[in-house]
């Protein structure tokens, strides 16, 4: 290491080094020169602000006037040398420096079942919310994580798939955050006048002959028949009715047109926004499988919920290849599904064959899986890895 003799007035020339994050940068000084320069880290000794042997490394900020070197924080990250600033880890990846700064972000995708904003320090630091799942990686926000679908209920944080069904007495149209979920339209106890088996999506009115004016009926057997033998007119309103106080019959006043009456009703309930009858005596509005007022079949490659004023698209993973869907199913193994390539009313465009050189397991949308170190794949529709073959060696004479 080099040295320079600091004249110090009134005493006989000595030999001084620099204080550590500064330099001498001459001959004969009383002090300092200054500070290392940002980019530089400066041990003691050193001659220059920008000492060729201490840039600042990948990885790591130097402000200037620093002895050594301040690694990158989690959530950010430095793949350039001489800096005085670490980058911000971008969307969609996270920057996990427990073990070491970060250089190259793009090493660290964002996993399924979470979602990663700018600045991201952990894997698993902001999981999908509850009514929500997520099957592909890279994720930047909650907004593109999937809602829980049809007959489920997405009760935990950071889903890949749901996994846990509706429970019976309720029904799950979607976004479910419990098995027993209370959600109103979306999720809720099941309605009087109908019953809810486990993973149901929309409530299954009782039949005709029977009723139910308790709420949270599991099964059919739990409807009431109506009671005969009677003399005089007892009992609920009946549906596509409705009956105001004072009311003699089961069919005193019939529904008006611009609103629906199901059992028990008093007054007209008006149809919501988005919804319509043209009709009186309506006793339901938009029922399964229905996408517009004269009720056309939803038709292949879309589904239709309740109240569904246009067929819709199934999320990437999930497919419908039949006509009158209230709900998407989870794509076959050896398929992928992804919105983009279905077209309403062609079933054969809900699924697509996996492509060579990658397998698709059961709910694969645009996450193809690609063939392992090790292996190929030469014909379309693997399922798993243990269906691709083995590389082999040619040996050339």
């Amino acid at each position: 290491m080099t040295t320079h003799p600091l004249h110090v007035k009134g005493q006989s020339a000595k030999e001084f080094y620099d204080r550590a994050g500064k330099y001498c940068g001459s001959y004969g000084l009383t002090a300092e020169t200054g500070d290392c320069d940002p980019g530089y880290y400066c041990p003691e000794g050193q001659t220059v602000a920008t000492p060729a042997n201490y840039s600042c490394p990948l990885g790591y900020f130097c402000v200037g006037g620093k002895e050594l070197p301040e690694p990158c924080a989690s959530g950010t990250y430095q793949d350039e040398p001489i800096q005085s600033t670490c980058k911000t880890c971008p969307a969609g990846f996270y920057c996990n420096a427990t073990f070491g700064p970060v250089i190259n972000y793009a090493t660290y995708i964002c996993p399924e079942g979470f979602f990663c904003p700018d600045g991201t320090r952990y894997p698993e630091e902001f999981p999908c919310p509850e009514g929500t799942f997520n099957n592909r990686t890279g994720l930047n926000s909650t907004s593109e994580c999937s809602e829980c679908v049809g007959g489920m209920a997405c009760d935990v944080e950071g889903l890949t798939y749901p996994i846990r069904p509706c429970s019976a007495g309720y029904f799950c149209r979607q976004s479910a955050d419990s098995t027993t979920p209370s959600l109103g339209s979306l999720a809720d106890q099941c309605p009087a006048g109908s019953y809810c088996p486990v993973e149901t999506a929309e409530p299954i009115g009782c039949p005709e002959g029977s009723y139910s004016s308790a709420m949270a009926l599991q099964m059919e057997s739990q409807c009431i028949n109506c009671t005969g033998g009677l003399t005089a007119v007892f009992g609920q309103c009946l549906p596509g009715f409705y009956c105001p106080v004072g009311s003699k019959v089961s069919t005193e006043i019939i529904c008006t047109a611009g609103a629906y009456c199901p059992i028990g009703t008093e007054n007209p309930v008006p149809c919501p926004a988005g919804k319509y009858s043209d009709v009186g005596g309506l006793r339901y509005y938009c029922p399964n499988g229905s996408s517009v007022e004269t009720q056309i079949i939803c038709p292949a490659a879309m589904h239709c919920p309740t109240g569904s004023a246009t067929p819709q698209e199934c999320p990437a993973g999930m497919f419908v290849d039949y006509d009158g869907a209230a709900a998407c199913s989870v794509c076959p193994e050896g398929y992928y599904c992804v919105p983009e390539l279905s077209i309403e009313g062609n079933s054969a465009s809900a699924k697509n064959i996996c492509p060579m050189g990658f397998f698709c397991p059961n709910g694969t949308g645009h996450d193809w899986q690609p063939c392992p170190a090790g292996t190929y794949g030469l014909s379309q529709g693997l399922k798993k890895a243990e269906d691709l073959d083995s590389m082999y060696r040619r040996t050339i004479l």
